[in-house]
């Protein structure tokens, strides 16, 4: 707590106790929620595997695989890149505005929110590789114009930021560099299992309670903790203020303060969860992937449970087959015989028209096509639901009798673990 804050004790309590309680909450969701995802990867990972050694296998058997070598570690995918939208946040204090971008390279995918200014910093660090330049800010020069943020505004930006990236991305040089793919959040150093871990742990924290953009799992928990804490005294500090400009600076001197006391709280917290979570991940035996062997060996262990369960009815296979071919012998007869019976009523009745028929114009020969082929349709449906209807009495027969053949019903008795 500064010696001179604009909170009050009070208030320096409730950010205290939520910090504590939103850091609790989510250490344990976060385990629960890794663990999840972990899991799935490992099971996804030996997929993989057991479908690349099936295809060495099939390869193996036809020939000889034309193999192009493994892939260069320094070489990088192309980057493609879209700004697809802006929002306006912060409208009730400061507003600005961020540019919601979605980037692309191979198999990895980011959507990242920037400002203007973060543009910026990432045109002075490409400066030395690139001419391209960005667009004045929108305060103007040296600041004397006003502040601009309307949805108007940065619509018309958007294509000229648009443009910037296109250009910038077109330099190999920079679509390979470290700073241009972390901006675009395609970053090498960022593990798919705790992105998937935390996106999925903080959407349970946050319950859709607030709309909060971030780029990265700090970031993300300090805008958390902060709402939950402005939502208990920001409007007693907004109403501190005689006019609105005061009220807006008050309200933002309070927010960075309680930025400054909560950042590194959870800092220091998500480096903990990390070190831990790598701890696990790269130790000789975890707890994901001792489930996995589990689910191996219990695979394989029902076999023979289950071929033993079996074995009695899988005895008495042929003579299933053989009552079975012997029950259904007759509906088969039965069917042909009245398939055959239906045809041949219907050749009877046209060839019994045929020449009065079609002796006449070639208008009256076509209706009378027309009609023939009404009729073969309407015929045919008929047929077929006669059939599936003497189908469906007959198996149902047949089952019945089939089951009848066998004294005892054989049941798999459940196995323990």
């Amino acid at each position: 707590m500064p010696k001179r804050s604009v909170l009050d004790d009070e208030q320096w309590g409730c950010v205290h106790e939520r910090t504590e309680c939103v850091l609790r909450q989510f250490d344990g969701v976060f385990r629960v929620s890794f663990k999840e995802t972990w899991l799935e990867a490992l099971r996804g990972i030996d997929r993989d595997q057991r479908a690349e050694r099936h295809e060495r296998d099939k390869h193996t058997r036809t020939g000889p695989t034309n193999y192009h070598g493994t892939p260069d570690p320094g070489k990088h995918d192309a980057v493609a890149l879209c700004i697809c939208d802006f929002i306006i946040v912060d409208k009730d204090v400061d507003p600005f505005i961020m540019y919601v971008i979605k980037a692309a390279a191979g198999d990895n995918s980011s959507c990242v929110y920037r400002r203007f200014d973060q543009f910026k910093k990432l045109s002075v660090a490409l400066s030395p590789l690139t001419i391209a330049v960005l667009p004045e800010r929108s305060s103007g020069f040296l600041g004397l114009k006003r502040k601009r943020v309307t949805p108007e505004y940065a619509q018309a930006r958007l294509p000229v930021l648009q443009k910037y990236l296109n250009v910038v991305a077109q330099n190999k040089a920079i679509q390979n560099s470290k700073a241009f793919r972390q901006w675009l959040g395609l970053g090498d150093n960022n593990d798919p299992v705790i992105q998937d871990a935390f996106a999925l742990a903080f959407g349970r924290l946050v319950s859709e309670k607030y709309q909060l953009y971030y780029d990265d799992p700090v970031e993300a928990l300090c805008k958390f903790i902060v709402e939950e804490s402005f939502s208990v005294f920001g409007p007693q500090v907004k109403s501190q203020g005689r006019n609105q400009k005061e009220s807006t600076k008050l309200m933002k001197a309070a927010y960075l303060e309680v930025v400054s006391y909560v950042a590194p709280k959870v800092e220091t917290m998500w480096k903990a969860i990390i070190n831990e979570i790598m701890t696990i991940k790269n130790g000789k035996i975890s707890p994901c992937s001792t489930i996995l062997q589990a689910e191996r060996d219990l695979k394989v262990s029902l076999k023979p449970v289950m071929s033993e369960a079996m074995q009695e009815i899988c005895g008495k296979y042929p003579q299933l087959m053989e009552i079975f071919m012997q029950s259904i012998q007759p509906l088969i007869v039965e069917i042909l015989v009245k398939h055959k019976k239906a045809k041949d009523k219907l050749v009877v009745e046209i060839y019994k028209n045929f020449h009065r028929e079609t002796t006449g114009s070639q208008e009256e020969r076509e209706r009378q096509l027309a009609q023939w082929v009404r009729y073969l349709l309407q015929w045919a449906v008929e047929i077929k639901n006669s059939i599936t209807h003497l189908v469906d009495g007959k198996i149902t027969q047949i089952i019945e009798s089939i089951a009848g053949q066998f004294d005892t019903k054989v049941g798999i008795v459940g196995v323990g673990f």
